[in-house]
């Protein structure tokens, strides 16, 4: 499997720091 990096902004890096129960790396690789 290949990595890749995303930018994101401030604020939804923020919201996504309150959601730590949530693997967002998951999330991202199953929308893609």
């Amino acid at each position: 499997m290949t990595n890749i990096t995303l930018s994101i902004e401030e604020d939804i890096y923020k919201r996504m720091k309150k959601h730590s129960e949530i693997k967002w790396s998951e999330f991202v690789r199953k929308i893609i």
